[in-house]
């Protein structure tokens, strides 16, 4: 952001149209790819083939929205031997967002439409302006209360994971409001969510479903972030937000409808970002948008010899060799950075590709992978926990038990590590260890059935009836007409009959 506010001014707005029609170009080729099932990557992927290089529809969708909102646009100030190839672009990205199935890029495309529209009427008529303004409000209202199932909308909008984001945002805010100096930990969320999910999200999804984002960025940056962290980020937005509109209202120019262009991508981001998580490939365009509209915005209004944006963008002008060079080592470190972070996640995959082939050269191959993987540095501790499982599958239980011990000490709150403690310790027939993971289990996750069950379990085999019983009765108190409810009361009345 703080770089796109230094470099961009009115004078070279046109360089991010131009990257954002290329960009559209490649994504319409390869996402026409996507739909016709000619993808040249075989994606592990679950959902709509329409992913581009995002990894979900949605994701997809929403980029693409933001990139049509740019390209729609520049169709009016565009040289007239662009003007229909542009539109034709155009319309087709619109209807790949149809053929992602994704209902999110098309509402966040419509609001950053409007915003577009509506800016354009209020230049012409300021009475007209107010009078559409009333209608796309109206519309609006209709669009929430579809997503809350609801309203004439509800059938063609609303789809059962708005239901879902709306666990995800309760819990959320419950994060916030039990820790509103610092919230629960930047990227903890997940850590959190079966602690402060709501009884029915694992009644109806299942115990083992979590999720690690509360698919609404305001929300988690307040959740994880805590209160200072939340008033800087909305700060900042409204921030954007107040220097966009000062910058439309000043005059109808062609500066300004490139400016406008970038604010309904800008708004389109946002709109995209209340149901969304904070993918990076959607974030990067957010944050050069609102640097954009800040720097176009102090070119524009503060464009004298005493403005110290001036001053900064002339002395980097005249100083491009050291410009360059920095740019190249920080390229260079990044480089290497990301290649170590890397060798964890190439190894890891090895070692799967080789498990399930029992010839002695792959066994060989596998045996090399897995030392190159423990001696690998900087290894994401989730392809750690991922290791220790397989090395559970196999049987060598002990390395398997300290890697998961290692990663319970630096994470406590971890319901996989708990989890995979309590399986290893069961393995061992190890019932204190057990009971112990699965009461601090029962803490991080009270509305889980299935470890409640295990726990009354773990209790039984050492002989403490009365404990197995106090948490069958626990799991009859919300589960009783599921599986683990039913088999709890089978176990309690053999208890009884004791």
């Amino acid at each position: 952001m703080v770089a796109a506010a230094l470099f961009y001014s009115v004078k070279n707005l046109s360089i991010l149209y131009k990257g954002a029609i290329v960009l559209g170009l490649v994504f319409a080729g390869y996402g026409s790819l996507q739909a016709m099932g000619r993808d040249f990557i075989s994606w592990n992927n679950p959902y709509n083939s329409i992913i581009l290089t995002l990894g979900n529809p949605n994701f997809a969708s929403a980029l693409m929205s933001i990139l049509v909102v740019i390209v729609l646009n520049y169709i009016e100030l565009a040289k007239k031997i662009y003007k229909i190839p542009l539109t034709i672009l155009g319309v087709y990205i619109l209807y790949l967002i149809t053929l992602s199935e994704s209902r999110q890029g098309l509402i966040a495309f419509g609001i950053g439409a409007m915003v577009v529209i509506l800016t354009r009427v209020f230049w012409l008529s300021k009475r007209l302006g107010l009078v559409l303004s009333c209608m796309f409000f109206s519309l609006f209202v209709l669009v929430i209360l579809a997503m809350l199932q609801t309203g004439p909308l509800a059938q063609i909008i609303y789809k059962n994971s708005v239901s879902l984001r709306g666990f995800y945002w309760r819990a959320g805010i419950e994060m916030f409001q039990s820790n509103i100096v610092t919230g629960v930990g930047i990227d903890s969320y997940g850590d959190y969510f079966r602690e402060f999910r709501e009884r029915a999200y694992p009644l109806t999804y299942g115990y083992q479903i979590g999720s690690d984002n509360a698919h609404n960025v305001p929300i988690q940056i307040f959740a994880t972030g805590g209160i200072f962290t939340g008033i800087l980020y909305l700060t900042l937005t409204i921030f954007i937000a107040s220097i966009a509109i000062k910058q439309l209202v000043l005059k109808d120019s062609r500066e300004n409808r490139l400016a406008l262009g970038l604010f309904g991508a800008w708004i389109t981001f946002q709109a995209q970002s209340i149901i969304s998580i904070d993918n990076v490939g959607l974030t990067i365009w957010g944050w050069i948008l609102g640097g954009t509209l800040v720097g176009t915005y102090s070119s524009t209004v503060k464009n004298g010899p005493n403005n110290p944006l001036v001053k900064i963008l002339k002395t980097s002008e005249t100083d491009v060799i050291k410009q360059k060079l920095f740019s190249s080592f920080l390229t260079f470190f990044a480089i290497v950075l990301c290649s170590i972070l890397y060798q964890g996640e190439k190894y890891l995959y090895q070692i799967t590709s080789y498990l399930n082939n029992t010839s002695v050269n792959q066994f060989n191959e596998f045996e090399l992978a897995a030392n190159k993987f423990e001696n690998a540095k900087l290894v994401e501790p989730a392809y750690k926990f991922r290791y220790a499982n397989i090395l559970f599958q196999i049987n060598r239980i002990d390395k398997s038990k300290y890697i998961v011990e290692s990663l319970l000490i630096t994470n406590p709150n971890s319901f996989d590590y708990l989890n995979g403690c309590a399986e290893l310790y069961t393995r061992e027939s190890n019932w204190q260890k057990v009971i112990s993971c699965r009461i601090r289990l029962s803490k991080i996750d009270p509305w889980n059935a299935e470890n409640y069950l295990k726990l009354g379990l773990a209790y039984e085999m050492l002989g403490d009836n009365k404990s197995a019983s106090i948490n069958y009765e626990i799991i009859i108190s919300f589960a009783s007409d599921k599986p683990e409810g039913l088999k709890a009361r089978e176990l309690l009345d053999e208890i009884k009959k004791q």
